[in-house]
């Protein structure tokens, strides 16, 4: 259950050093209602180190079937310039009998990027982890990965007129070369989009993260962002028999 990239969609805007921002979502799904919690957090410290974490976790009825799924996504680096510029990004899911982590380092002199997996899964009969590693360099470089491009969009779009796209990369996406398509809706998209996401923010970007996430197969994401640029509803288009994937801010 992918449900964290739900939540990859916060665009930048300025920040003051010591920063310490946090929003809460609760991520619902047709009929089964409310699926999950995720928390997106963002800190700043005085040397312009940075964390960006998103944290999202099964609830009732979907922490019982998923044996109480968790997703943990990390990216940090360093401010400069006002970007956000990673040297690690780490995707961590996990359950009551597996676990999986991969941890992408950033050379960015190099333009290399090294994935570190970590894979651990608990034997049934022995009732003891068993424990996977693999290392690998990846076949393309990215300056972002998927959490801090969405802070640096603004650097990468430098209007948003109606009816553009925007082809960029980022690691933590599609394996093959991390492209992420942004696309800025034209006006009667944009007024559909804002009916189907049941807001009336001016900002609204339709992502396509370009791998398969349920049976959504391009994992096509519908973005509202509020007058601070942060994401305060999002929808997973075409998930497999129930439709589709909702998530609003609840705090």
């Amino acid at each position: 259950m992918k449900t964290a990239f739900i939540f990859l969609t916060l665009l930048n805007f300025l920040f003051a050093q010591n920063l310490n921002i946090q929003k809460v979502y609760s991520i619902s799904y047709g009929i089964f209602g409310e699926l999950g919690i995720a928390t997106a957090s963002i800190k700043v410290d005085k040397q312009n180190n940075y964390t960006i974490t998103m944290h999202a976790k099964a609830t009732g009825v979907a922490k019982f079937l998923s044996q109480s799924k968790e997703e943990i996504y990390t990216s940090k680096g360093k401010l400069i310039n006002n970007q956000f510029v990673p040297d690690t990004f780490s995707k961590h899911v996990k359950n009551d009998v597996k676990t999986k982590k991969a941890t992408y380092t950033i050379d960015h002199p190099n333009k290399q990027v090294t994935k570190d997996s970590l894979k651990t899964k608990k034997d049934r009969q022995t009732n003891k982890w068993n424990t996977y590693k693999n290392s690998e360099i990846l076949d393309y470089y990215a300056k972002n990965d998927i959490l801090s491009l969405f802070f640096n969009l603004k650097y990468y779009i430098k209007e948003f007129s109606k009816g553009n796209e925007h082809d960029l990369h980022a690691v933590g996406a599609n394996e093959d070369n991390g492209l992420i398509n942004v696309i800025v809706p034209t006006k009667k998209e944009h007024t559909i989009i804002n009916q189907d996401l049941k807001t009336t923010q001016d900002t609204i970007l339709k992502v396509f993260i370009n791998q398969e996430i349920f049976s959504s197969e391009r994992g096509e994401l519908l973005i509202s962002l509020d007058k601070k640029g942060l994401c305060d509803r999002t929808v997973l288009k075409d998930v497999l028999l129930f439709g589709d994937i909702r998530a609003k801010v609840v705090n």
